[in-house]
This record gives structure tokens, sequence and C-alpha cells, in this order.
């Protein structure tokens, strides 16, 4: 996920657009830079950013297994 834009990942998974602007990582007109450019410029740890994403992705799976 580090590797992918901030573009891909917002396409593939909107609901993460939240955790971008919670972060005030700008995922719109900077989208075109990877999670990991992103983190290093504003001095964010990538890893404990992937971790907050994850958990979202996590949840909104198990939300959906649920409505089943």
């Amino acid at each position: 996920m580090q590797n992918n834009t901030l573009k891909q990942i917002v396409i593939e998974h909107p609901q993460l657009s939240t955790i971008f602007e919670e972060l005030q990582i700008d995922y719109c007109c900077g989208g075109d830079k990877t999670l990991a450019q992103t983190c290093e410029a504003k001095g964010l740890d990538v890893s404990k950013v992937i971790e907050r994403l994850q958990q979202v992705l996590n949840s909104s799976s198990a939300d959906k297994t649920q409505d089943l």
C-alpha cells in the first residue's frame, strides 16, 4: 500500500478518505504522490498510517459480513 498513489488508494477504498482528511493528507490535488512519499513529507510514520488504514478496511469488511 505504501507504494500506491493516494489517488489509487481512495479510488479502490473510498472509505479511507476520512483518514486522509483527519491527517490533513491531500489525496485530491496531491493524489499522484505515493503514500510513502506523502508520509515522509509530513513527518508521519508510514507503518502507523498503514495500520490505521487497515483497521478501517478490516472494520468495513466486518460490517459487510454482518449485513449478510
